[in-house]
């Protein structure tokens, strides 16, 4: 599961992030009561990702493409749009 900017709050109401660290938009960190908050830009935690915003978009994505193909795919795509990891 991955959330980013203000979704982690739905996953807080859901109760998908009890216990787990994670992060979210500013103004969205502190409904995260039930989780362990990190100003990370990214944020894994067993089976759940989550991101800050927009700018982590990048980030979020490859490290989604290195959970589900792998590090050398995502390092692949970083270079080939120029994104410095």
């Amino acid at each position: 599961m991955a959330a980013i900017c203000a979704a982690p709050g739905v996953f807080e109401r859901l109760g998908f992030l009890k216990g787990r660290n994670a992060t979210s938009y500013p103004s969205v960190m502190e409904q995260l009561t039930s989780a362990r908050t990190s100003l990370e830009p990214v944020v894994v935690d067993g089976n759940v990702t989550t991101s800050r915003g927009m700018g982590t978009a990048i980030p979020f994505a490859l490290s989604l493409v290195s959970q589900m193909v792998s590090e050398e795919k995502a390092q692949e795509l970083a270079q080939s749009i120029i994104f410095k990891v």
